[in-house]
């Protein structure tokens, strides 16, 4: 293990995509896992797996680890397989390639034509519809994060992120970090029923009927986990909500 020390604080976005950037530059493929996840003892077996199952792939874009826990509850009968494919960047534990990481524009020099094209904008939101103004927001400078650049490297490539049906990790950093709250037990995985030796698809198309469901978690909030923990900070930090 080596630990990598900054001589100043670097920012939330700076930190990840330095990290990544000479990470992805050492290795081909990475399992990035932040300090506030907890995993079950199958994580790093289904993200190495995964990884090795989608290599050649290039429709995949990652693995992640974490699921919204309706996904299982609302699964449709007889679907055969422990994953499923969603058109959207999960970071809450995750595994990616280096020529994925490759495609990723930090500067999303083409943001302008993304923010005046509302087909663009809907095609970007088929994973959720915060997808599009979390982008606005760190375009705009009223955000510091990376995920969402990601996110929007991955559509652009129309490639799509694998996700456990049952979660195989529990973000425990939101808020408080009491993760019972109202604002995140909502999201809350039981990584107890991870499955040891998952069976994976090799068809990574879409099912639109867990993307429906998928969907439906984040309009069965208010605002959706992402917005609600931006607009938490903006509140704390200039009195009003940032994202509408």
């Amino acid at each position: 293990m080596e630990v990598v020390e900054r001589p100043k604080n670097m920012g939330c976005a700076a930190s990840v995509i330095d990290g990544l950037t000479e990470m992805f530059r050492l290795y081909e493929r990475l399992i990035v896992i932040e300090d506030d996840i907890v995993t079950s003892p199958y994580t790093l077996r289904f993200l190495s797996a995964g990884l090795a199952r989608y290599a050649d792939n290039e429709k995949v874009f990652n693995i992640a680890a974490w699921t919204p826990p309706h996904i299982a509850r609302n699964l449709p009968a007889n679907y055969p397989y422990d994953v499923y494919a969603i058109p959207r960047f999960n970071c809450w534990g995750w595994a990616s390639w280096r020529d994925r990481f490759q495609y990723i524009d930090w500067d999303v020099k083409d943001y302008q034509t993304f923010k005046n094209s509302p087909q663009l904008r809907k095609a970007f939101n088929a994973g959720g519809d915060d997808l599009s103004s979390m982008l606005d927001a760190q375009m705009e400078g009223n955000l510091d994060t990376w995920d969402i650049r990601v996110d929007y490297a991955r559509f652009k490539k129309d490639m799509v992120g694998i996700n456990p049906v049952r979660s195989y990790a529990l973000n425990i950093g939101m808020g408080s970090g009491t993760h019972t709250t109202t604002a995140t037990a909502y999201w809350d995985s039981d990584i107890s029923l991870a499955v040891e030796h998952p069976c994976f698809m090799d068809d990574v198309s879409v099912d639109a009927r867990i993307l429906e469901t998928y969907l439906a978690c984040y309009k069965g909030q208010k605002r959706s986990l992402p917005v609600r923990a931006i607009n938490k900070l903006s509140r704390m930090l200039s009195g009003k909500n940032l994202i509408p």
